[in-house]
């Protein structure tokens, strides 16, 4: 079984729609758990179409309704609380040893079983360096909050060692930090907690237009 987290409210169940129908129609397996951590904004017809999606594909989804430990976390260029709900995972599906996130603003071009097979080893967490910021010295600002920019990670597609970050007893690091006013959120706080343990994916796992151009043309099997 393949889990993979999608964190919505109701203003984004339709992007998280087409980011799900993308990873089914691109992964040939189909022994998915579909999990969505919802906001108590998300109704019972936002389900319904999310349901439906899945549905062709026969898979199985879950919404799972998140309580108010977020609902006063720092919210900056329209990203809701929502995006906190990452942060739990370990503990919100115990029975995973790794999980999969994706946000719900990608689109999956190909077969994502490959990067769920990886093998986290004593890593925390698998993902892919964060593009630069077109509006802000990202450099600069990694290096402030003491981390290293060549290993400070994008939160948008996440591979999460989840037993080991419950063996670690992280919980009460990552819920210390959610109270902070950081400017990307949860990302920051993952690099900033899960530092010194963080596995690069390349770049085909998780890159934008412009990226794509810079590093020039990948192969057919890219999300």
């Amino acid at each position: 079984m393949i889990p993979v987290c999608f964190s919505t409210d109701h203003n984004f169940i339709m992007p998280t729609g087409v980011a799900i129908q993308s990873m089914l129609k691109h992964t040939r397996r189909r022994d998915f758990d579909v999990i969505i951590l919802s906001h108590k904004s998300v109704t019972e017809q936002d389900e319904a179409v999310l349901s439906e999606i899945v549905g062709r594909y026969g898979v199985q989804i879950r919404f799972l309704k998140m309580d108010n430990t977020f609902d006063c976390a720092f919210e900056i260029r329209g990203i809701t609380a929502s995006t906190y709900y990452r942060l739990l995972l370990p503990w919100i599906l115990p029975e995973y040893d790794k999980v999969l996130y994706l946000d719900g603003d990608i689109v999956v071009m190909g077969d994502i079983s490959e990067l769920y097979s990886m093998d986290l080893g004593d890593c925390y967490v698998a993902g892919r360096k964060s593009k630069d910021v077109a509006t802000l010295d990202m450099k600069t600002y990694v290096e402030n909050l003491d981390l290293d920019y060549d290993k400070y990670f994008n939160g948008g597609v996440l591979l999460l060692n989840t037993k080991l970050i419950r063996q670690d007893k992280l919980k009460s690091d990552l819920l210390a930090q959610a109270g902070k006013k950081y400017t990307f959120q949860d990302q920051d706080i993952l690099n900033i907690v899960l530092k010194e343990h963080i596995m690069n994916i390349d770049i085909k796992y998780n890159y934008t237009p412009s990226a794509h151009l810079k590093w020039g043309r990948l192969s057919e099997n890219i999300m």
